[in-house]
């Protein structure tokens, strides 16, 4: 293989100073990419915010020249598909209820001969809408035998329901039907024809994951946790995936598509098995790119080196927060055991003294500044479900001492992706130096995965879904972990750079057998944090670690120059859209602006905006992204 030149920031800023429009190198067969220094940036103009130097993001892999465009100009602009376990690609094509197998009815079940067919239509609404504090009131059969055999007729079919005869305003004798006190929906008679969840496509706009999950919830009146989902997806961004949850009738769901514009489902069927986190092959990507400085050459150089070459596989800026608190910065203090201080990085105001907010979790934090006091600040945020919430009211129950305590009301999955920011964190420290001193050879001490043991395809991410589910497992539990192979002189020839994998620290993981375990140890240490702090007394807090690999090279890459006038005029069309027969408007050959709408696949837990950090070689941060848009 071809040795690596280096190449210093200011080497590289010269030579792009001397070379303005250098021709794409192309990668011949056998010979390695070249590995380029990232340009210094130093971020935001008052350096609050972080920038990709902050997080370990320094290295590129392709010495294309680079371009720029505005990354989410419009959430519209970024469109993200999950890909199922079997390829697939998710879409929402349909809103109609699933066709369902014809049941015997059961003559025990029938309500027929007790009441009308508007008082039985009621009864299933009133058992739909589920408020359990409502009752329902019917007329009552005169006849006592008559009246017994409804009784025990109405139990059968809905054992979660209290059936009494009572006395109605006027006197007359009635029906008053409620519900049964802490009957959960699993005692409600389910369809035998029927698996027992129902899977679902959710798409939706400008909101993550959760914040859907609760939207739906919060209509149908159950808790969140009845949901699963293989993945979180992108918040600013329209975005498909597979969610399932546990007995819900998909009418009950489908009625939502009435009262949301930012939200529909579709596609229902019912299933044995519910989604589960991890449960997805990757996710495909469409994405415009607005405002484009540069030329159709350097456009096509920079796609074709992603293409043929890939990118270094960091953990995209998403993975640190986008305020002046990084998540990993919460997730060492994790680590450490400070749940004080913890705490104190959650809590801290965002926006300068003085700034008014409309967040409510900003107000929150705002009020717990001012106050000190946990019951003020829960006042301010009410029953707004956030990780704000979750501490104050674990310090207020409290009595605001236990800080241990209140750290553990946040959710597990939430609480664990703190400490997994710090992992992400060292990783993309380790994989830039690596990169850098090392260039692309496969070493001694190289670690790759074992294809004996386990599907390197599927393990080579820890993503967000794979940490949220190895987070469920017992800290003890180690037998996840994929098999690797140390490389010697000998056997590292018999591999490439697109097989090696780095580490992430943590309990239960082999580390590389050459100067990397240093510089994962030295980076530890500076931090105060040794091997055995990964492993805590309380399971919660224990992280172990994984593997990840060091290159990723998307799949599926094609890309379209386009011009226009008007930045509020879409350029690609959603699913949504679709569905409605919507079609792009017309676009002028002769546009003063210049757009790329691009479109590709990345396994699991790899992140878009860094496939599109390595074609424009632009920085991916809030703080840059900002200052285009100025």
């Amino acid at each position: 293989m071809a040795d690596i030149p280096q190449h210093t920031a200011e080497s590289q800023v010269q030579e792009d100073t001397l070379e303005p429009s250098p021709k794409k190198q192309k990668l011949e067969e056998g010979t390695d990419p070249v590995v380029v220094k990232d340009k210094e940036i130093t971020g935001s103009e008052d350096g609050s915010l972080l920038t990709e130097k902050d997080c370990g993001i320094t290295e590129y892999l392709s010495s294309h020249q680079g371009f720029t465009g505005v990354l989410k100009q419009r959430f519209s602009d970024f469109i993200v598909h999950e890909i199922d376990t079997d390829g697939n690609i998710v879409h929402l094509t349909d809103l109609s209820l699933p066709l369902e197998k014809e049941e015997c009815p059961d003559p025990g079940l029938d309500l027929c001969p007790f009441f009308s067919a508007e008082d039985i239509a009621k009864l299933e609404e009133f058992v739909t809408r589920e408020d359990k504090a409502a009752t329902l009131t019917l007329p009552v059969q005169e006849d006592k035998e008559m009246r017994t055999q409804m009784y025990k007729t109405l139990k059968k079919k809905y054992p979660n329901l209290d059936g009494r005869t009572v006395k109605s305003e006027i006197g007359a004798s009635v029906i008053e039907v409620s519900f049964k006190k802490g009957e959960s929906r699993s005692s409600q008679v389910w369809p035998q024809s029927r698996g027992k969840h129902l899977k679902f496509v959710l798409y939706k706009e400008n909101k993550d994951t959760m914040q859907a999950i609760s939207q739906i919830s919060r209509f149908l009146r159950i808790k969140p946790n009845m949901f699963c989902y293989a993945g979180t997806k992108d918040k600013r961004a329209v975005t498909t995936q597979y969610i399932s949850c546990f007995k819900v009738d998909a009418k009950r769901i489908q009625e939502l598509n009435q009262h949301t514009d930012t939200l529909a489902m579709g596609n229902f069927r019912y299933v044995d098995h519910p989604v589960t986190l991890g449960q997805l092959k990757g996710n495909h990507f469409t994405i415009v790119l607005r405002d484009v400085l540069g030329t159709d050459d350097q456009i096509n150089a920079g796609w074709t080196a992603v293409r043929e070459t890939g990118l270094i596989n960091y953990f995209g800026m998403q993975r640190f927060g986008t305020t002046i608190v990084p998540t990993h910065h919460i997730g060492r203090a994790l680590l450490h055991c400070d749940y004080k201080e913890a705490l104190e990085l959650i809590m801290k105001p965002r926006h300068k003294p003085g700034e008014r907010s409309w967040d409510k979790p900003e107000q929150c934090r705002q009020k717990w500044s001012e106050t000190r006091d946990a019951g003020q600040a829960l006042a301010v945020i009410g029953r707004f479900n956030c990780v704000e919430q979750y501490v104050m009211t674990g310090l207020k129950k409290h009595q605001g001492k236990n800080f241990q305590a209140a750290i553990q009301m946040i959710p597990k999955n939430s609480r664990t992706l703190y400490m997994h920011s710090y992992q992400s964190y060292i990783w993309n420290q380790i994989v830039s130096r690596r990169i850098r001193q090392f260039g692309m050879k496969p070493m001694a001490g190289d670690l790759v995965l074992d294809s004996n043991t386990v599907d390197g395809a599927d393990c080579d991410v820890d993503d967000l879904d794979a940490v949220k589910e190895q987070s469920q497992k017992s800290a003890g539990d180690t037998a996840s972990q994929p098999s690797v192979i140390v490389l010697t002189e000998e056997t590292a020839a018999n591999y490439t750079i697109y097989d090696v994998v780095i580490p992430l620290p943590g309990y239960g993981v082999t580390y590389p057998e050459n100067e990397v375990k240093q510089w994962i140890s030295d980076l530890l240490k500076k931090d105060g944090i040794d091997a055995d702090t990964f492993k805590q007394s309380l399971k919660s807090f224990s992280v172990s670690g994984s593997y990840r690999k060091m290159l990723v090279r998307p799949e599926g890459v094609k890309w379209s120059i386009h011009r226009y006038d008007d930045n509020t005029i879409p350029l690609v069309l959603t699913d949504r859209d679709r569905l409605n027969n919507v079609e792009l408007p017309t676009q002028s050959e002769e546009g003063q602006l210049k757009a790329i709408k691009v479109e590709f696949s990345l396994p699991k837990g790899c992140y878009a905006t860094m496939v599109v950090r390595e074609a424009l070689k632009m920085e991916t941060s809030q703080s840059f992204q900002i200052s285009l848009n100025r």
